[in-house]
C-alpha cells in the first residue's frame, strides 16, 4: 500500500466518530438523490464504495435486497456496524477493500455508488474502471464528489485549500474530466447534476482535528481573490461558511 493510502487510513481512523454526526455526509442533499436516481425495485444487490461510516449504504439498504459497504479504512467498520445496529438495518455486509483493486467478482452488482470520496484516490480513473467492472450489464453507477473549475489556477487553489485542512486529500477534478473517466471505463453517462454546498467552516476543520496553524492558513487563503472566485466565504446566520461545488454523475454499463 502506498503512502497516500496509508495517510487516508490514518486520517479517517482517527476521525471516524466525527463522520457519524457530519451534516455533509449524514444528511447532505446528494444522499437522497442517490436513492432517487438508482430507482431500486427491491431485488438489487448494491455496492457502496468508500462507505466510511456507512451513511450511503444505510440509505440504500431499505430499498434493495442487499448492500455491500466497502472501505479502505478498517477503523470505519466498527462505527458502520454500530450505526446499522442502531437503525435496525440487517441487510448490509461490511468489508475492507481498495477501490482501485476491488476484491469483488466482475459483474456482481446492479447498483454501484460512491459518495464524497473520489478526491482521496491516487488513481481516480482506475477506481472508476473498477466500479464499472463489478457492475452488471445494464447496471447503474452513481458517483458524488466535489468538483473544481476547469481553470487550472482556480482548480489548484481549491485543491490546496482542501489539502491544508486534510493532507489525505488527493485531487478534485473538473466535471468534464470526471465524465471522460466514465466514458473511458465503458459507462454511458445518463445524468449530471451540480449542487452548491455551503459548508460551515468550524465544523469542517473540527471533523479532521485540523491544527491551529493550518486553520490560520485557511483563514488567510479565504481572503484571496481565488477564494472569492471559487469557495466564496460568507457569514450565514452569524456562522462562517464557504461554498464547495458537488456533482452527481449517473451512468449505465
Amino acid at each position: 500500500m502506498n503512502d497516500s493510502k496509508k495517510l487516508v487510513q490514518q486520517q479517517f481512523s482517527q476521525n471516524a466518530e466525527a463522520y457519524v454526526t457530519s451534516v455533509t455526509h449524514g444528511r447532505g442533499a446528494s444522499l437522497g438523490r442517490i436513492v432517487e436516481l438508482t430507482q431500486p425495485r427491491g431485488d438489487e444487490i448494491a455496492l457502496d464504495v468508500a462507505t466510511a461510516v456507512g451513511h450511503t449504504a444505510l440509505a440504500l439498504a431499505p430499498h434493495v435486497r442487499k448492500v455491500v459497504g466497502l472501505d479502505l479504512t478498517p477503523g470505519m467498520m466498527p462505527v458502520a456496524r454500530r450505526l446499522a445496529a442502531e437503525r435496525n438495518v440487517s441487510n448490509v455486509e461490511w468489508t475492507i477493500g481498495d477501490v482501485e483493486s476491488l476484491p469483488l467478482a466482475t459483474e456482481s452488482f446492479e447498483v454501484v455508488v460512491c459518495r464524497i470520496a473520489l478526491h482521496h484516490w491516487p488513481q481516480a480513473a482506475q477506481g472508476i474502471r473498477e466500479m464499472a467492472r463489478v457492475a452488471k450489464r445494464g447496471g447503474q453507477v452513481v458517483l458524488v464528489d466535489n468538483v473544481v473549475p476547469p481553470d487550472p489556477q482556480l482548480a489548484e487553489f481549491v485543491n490546496r485549500y482542501e489539502r491544508v485542512r486534510d493532507p489525505s486529500h488527493h485531487w478534485c477534478y473538473p466535471l468534464d474530466e470526471l465524465t471522460a473517466m466514465f466514458d473511458d471505463a465503458g459507462l454511458r453517462v445518463t445524468f449530471e447534476e451540480t449542487l452548491d454546498k455551503p459548508t460551515a467552516f468550524d465544523d469542517w476543520v473540527k471533523r479532521m482535528n485540523t491544527p491551529p496553524d493550518q486553520i490560520a492558513e485557511l483563514h488567510r487563503m479565504m481572503q484571496s481573490p481565488e477564494a472569492a472566485a471559487t469557495i466564496r466565504p460568507e457569514g450565514i446566520g452569524g456562522v462562517l461558511h464557504f461554498h464547495l461545488t458537488e456533482v452527481i454523475v449517473a451512468a449505465q454499463k
